[in-house]
């Protein structure tokens, strides 16, 4: 029986070990897709902005407009292997204004991906769904001004459509979403609302061990939001989000051995409660803060019984009991025409001893335990190249960013900045996505470059580059220095 077992803990091991790198690459892929997304929204935003001071008599203003973007990027897995991605973008635009208070905005995104001939073909395609940001907005205090001439104290926003949302930090939920967001302010009170479902392309589900959860992740998403102003200086608010898993593939069978098949289930409910605030120190010191406890229930890892007549698995459902939090400040001295800035970042996530991977629902947390491990569709900065998760993850990051003025009348067209990170685990034991040390704290260093040059107001260049140093204890062929480096052009009309 012993030995039956040990063969059976093998063969899962075996299985899941030549994954690792898919979901090294796959993590970089998902930070690629942000990276790009980012640039799009701040093209979106400026196009948004720009049409925001029209006259109130103006009863409909539209702009349209389209970009194109080339970009090349060098990525690099877990073990070391190298592979380039050619990226092919056009964005066409659409935003039109009726009444002040009415905005219909549009963006559809055609990005194909060309991968060397080491990916395979089957990873080069378009991105779906090609519509990448459609939404209706309704602001009140935009539709008083407009035909009344001064807005009212009552303040109320609602965007529906397909769209981005950074969930406070971000810590919890920060990326596209289909549904509904609701906001209002009266005095010093500001309150919110959110609805949705998870959207599709480019969204990856926290657990890469459910078979598609890089291409079909569906959970259902809710949050409010309320908030306090005492002033320039601070705002406090507290908060509670959900997300409910009904993806479809929640039940699968997988086969463990040649004739030994067990059903798996990988549901996974969540509940997130925040406190934090924001505000300032002095006109030039801003800081923000997020502490969050995680709570809900997920199914424990299998426990192998071997029987006369086979192999039985054993789940059991969960509960959770895990926390995250992420501190942030920025210095940036005004009346300085390249617009110096300093900025630092601490984060950190609990980690599980019991499982075996960071989020792997196969090989999750023990059976008859809380799982402590913070999980969550959210996202915080943690480098280009290790790019690790907030799984039982201690942070530090510091950060310096300044224009160099070529131009006088331009002196913030181009820009460059430097990112360094200290990587730590949160728990010894416990596993993190970075190559570790079961005996060591330390993880290694990063340090990421970046270059953001507006050649005309058309014309732009990117670039985006990082070095991740393992630490020195780390295990053989896990010590590898990890790359990665993206550069794009965009042409804005």
């Amino acid at each position: 029986m012993q030995t039956r077992l040990w063969l059976v803990l093998t063969a899962v091991a075996a299985a899941l070990a030549p994954t690792a790198p898919a979901v090294a690459q796959s993590a970089q892929e998902a930070l690629l897709n942000r990276l790009e997304q980012e640039m799009l929204d701040a093209q979106t935003e400026q196009r948004i902005a720009s049409h925001t001071g029209q006259t109130t008599v103006e009863k409909m203003t539209l702009d349209y407009g389209a970009s194109l973007r080339f970009g090349i990027a060098g990525l690099q897995n877990g073990i070391g292997a190298d592979s380039t991605l050619f990226q092919y973008e056009a964005n066409f635009f659409a935003n039109a204004v009726f009444d002040g208070g009415h905005r219909f905005f549009g963006n559809v995104r055609l990005l194909y991906n060309q991968y060397d001939v080491t990916r395979g073909a089957n990873e080069t395609g378009f991105l779906n769904p090609l519509g990448n940001r459609y939404w209706y907005e309704f602001d009140l205090k935009a539709l008083q001004r407009a035909t009344e001439g001064a807005s009212g104290d009552l303040g109320l926003n609602i965007r529906t459509g397909r769209q981005f949302v950074n969930w406070n930090s971000g810590l919890v939920f920060s990326n596209d979403m289909y549904g509904s967001r609701l906001r209002g302010t009266l005095d010093k009170f500001s309150w919110e609302g959110l609805i949705g479902v998870t959207a599709s392309s480019g969204f990856y589900d926290f657990d890469p061990s459910r078979p598609n959860y890089d291409s079909n992740t569906d959970r259902a998403l809710f949050g409010v939001r309320g908030a306090y102003t005492f002033g320039p200086e601070l705002e406090l608010f507290v908060s509670g989000f959900w997300q409910r898993d009904h993806n479809e593939n929640r039940v699968v069978s997988i086969e463990l051995l040649p004739g030994v098949t067990v059903e798996h289930n990988y549901n996974f409910d969540s509940a997130y409660l925040s406190i934090g605030g924001s505000g300032s120190i002095g006109p030039d010191v801003l800081w923000t803060a997020e502490f969050v406890r995680e709570t809900g229930s997920r199914y424990s890892r299998f426990a192998f019984i071997p029987t006369g007549g086979g192999i039985i698995a054993v789940q059991d459902d969960s509960p959770i009991t895990a926390y995250a939090g992420v501190f942030n400040a920025s210095w940036a001295p005004s009346g300085i025409a390249t617009r110096p800035r300093i900025d630092g970042t601490l984060a950190f996530g609990t980690g599980d001893q019991d499982q075996l991977a960071v989020a792997g629902g196969l090989t999750g947390n023990a059976n008859g335990t809380n799982d402590l491990s913070f999980q969550s569709l959210g996202y915080i900065y943690t480098g280009l190249a290790g790019a690790p998760s907030l799984t039982n993850l201690l942070m530090l990051r510091v950060g310096a960013s300044t224009g160099i003025a070529l131009d006088q009348r331009r002196p913030d067209a181009l820009r460059v900045g430097m990112d360094v990170f200290l990587f730590g685990k949160q728990k010894e034991s416990a596993p993190v996505s970075l190559p570790s040390s079961p005996n060591d704290r330390y993880l290694g260093t990063e340090v990421d470059w970046k270059i953001d040059w507006r050649l005309t107001s058309d014309v732009s260049f990117t670039l985006r580059a990082g070095l991740y140093w393992p630490g020195s204890n780390m295990p053989a062929g896990a010590n590898l220095t990890r790359h990665f480096v993206y550069g794009g052009c965009t042409y804005a009309f």
